[in-house]
């Protein structure tokens, strides 16, 4: 923004100034000296088109600096409510592993005393050991999650995030003709106008351009003055004159070319707007029906899923503990537990992301 600024005043961008400097016999046997000075300038409407599109370019600028925060800000979200549901799953994975260390001891106990057989103890080491894989996987994703995290921040700490909810409710439904204040739609509009705003200066550019001049010179010698008397001019006496004129674009095909450029190119542009129009529109509309299905979905989850689960788990566990149920039947229920409670995570994951869209998307955030 700051460079384009920078231009704003390059918009009057005139000619150089010619000096000329002449010293010789060009006028009798006697040698004169000749200065003269010259100044060419495009017609004004030039300058005034070249001033509208750097007045265009700064706002281009400008919006592209939006675009950018918009982007920014919408990583920023994305990491910090992922890293939430990471920590989540920590829980969850460290929740599991407690379960199987239980059932593992009192397998390894019953093993001594030869009350269970091998393959259960194996079933249970088995499951001990995947949970164990999945947390040390978890965690590398955990760091480097941090990692990303303070980088978007331009911290020199890390910084671990704390929320009360994991899941982002938006705090108001956009308008699904938002797209229209998305930094993307509104550059291709600024990027239409700053092209018709340069075919204007193509055209400018068949005007005439002006030039004026001046001339100042010696005449040494004798010169007739009037009724045939004479009088001697030296070097200290000079003649000035002043000189006007315009140029003319006589050859002007490769103009008209660039002309007839502009309005491909114009016309392409608009053709894009109609596509970035309808690509957003569409984006928009598919989030905002991911947002309602994610809601229905969680709130389905907690209401009941979840709570089944957590009974589930605690019954499995006393059934298996009082002998009522076998070890599989019980890794069952425990597992399937366990996946409804990382299927919700993974749900919640993805309402956030949708309403994270629909915040980009809508230039809201």
């Amino acid at each position: 923004v700051s460079y384009q600024k920078a231009l704003q005043k390059s918009s009057l961008d005139i000619d150089k100034t010619n000096f000329g400097v002449e010293y010789g016999r060009f006028n009798s046997t006697l040698s004169d000296n000749r200065f003269s000075i010259n100044q060419t300038i495009q017609f004004p409407t030039v300058y005034k088109h070249q001033a509208n599109i750097n007045r265009t370019a700064i706002l281009l600028s400008e919006t592209n600096r939006l675009h950018k925060e918009v982007e920014l800000k919408a990583r920023v979200k994305q990491l910090f409510y992922q890293i939430l549901v990471f920590k989540e799953r920590r829980v969850l994975l460290h929740q599991a592993d407690s379960l199987y260390k239980q059932f593992l001891d009192k397998t390894k106990l019953r093993l001594s005393t030869g009350d269970v057989d091998i393959l259960e103890y194996n079933t249970a080491e088995s499951q001990r050991i995947q949970i164990s894989s999945q947390l040390q996987l978890l965690e590398v994703d955990y760091q480097i999650a941090l990692g990303n995290f303070k980088t978007l921040l331009n911290a020199k700490e890390f910084y671990e995030p704390s929320a009360e909810s994991l899941s982002y409710h938006l705090s108001s439904l956009p308008d699904l003709i938002g797209i229209n204040k998305n930094p993307s739609f509104i550059l291709q509009q600024q990027q239409i106008l700053l092209s018709e705003q340069q075919y204007d200066l193509e055209k400018s550019k068949l005007l005439p351009t002006l030039n004026a001049g001046f001339n100042t010179m010696t005449f040494m010698g004798w010169q007739t003055t009037g009724q045939n008397s004479e009088k001697y001019f030296g070097s200290g006496t000079r003649f000035s004159s002043i000189s006007a004129g315009m140029g003319l674009p006589i050859f002007s095909r490769g103009q008209r070319s660039k002309i007839n450029a502009s309005t491909i190119l114009i016309n392409k542009q608009k053709q894009e707007l109609q596509a970035i129009s309808q690509g957003l529109t569409n984006q928009l509309e598919n989030s905002f029906k991911m947002y309602v299905q994610y809601s229905s979905l969680v709130q389905t989850y907690r209401e009941s899923l979840l709570p089944t689960a957590t009974s589930i788990i605690k019954a499995a566990t006393n059934k298996f503990n009082a002998g009522e149920i076998g070890y599989l039947n019980w890794v069952i229920l425990i597992n399937q537990a366990m996946q409804t409670k990382g299927e919700y995570l993974t749900i919640v994951q993805e309402l956030n992301q949708s309403a994270f869209e629909i915040e980009q998307l809508s230039n809201i955030n």
